[in-house]
């Protein structure tokens, strides 16, 4: 599974470790990578970061979402 963390300056305000975290606990393989690139955060159609984006599709944008949040939108991908 392929996650991305954008962000539109330097904070991805703890999304990035919160991801982590549910990854963890829910041990599944996926990688978790942070993009600062604003060309590719408007691929997305992300105007505001952070954002999270699970195999291509957008989660979630301009807010924090809660682990609880994170873990439906990966066993959502994972089809649970």
């Amino acid at each position: 599974m392929n996650i991305k963390v954008l962000v539109s300056c330097c904070s991805d305000y703890g999304l990035k470790e919160k991801t982590d975290e549910v990854i963890k606990e829910i041990g599944i393989d996926a990688t978790v990578e942070k993009v600062k690139d604003m060309k590719t955060l408007m691929s997305y159609g992300v105007m505001k970061g952070p954002a999270i984006v699970i195999n291509e599709k957008v989660k979630s944008m301009g807010r924090v979402p809660s682990k609880d949040e994170i873990k439906k939108y990966i066993q959502d991908e994972m089809g649970v």
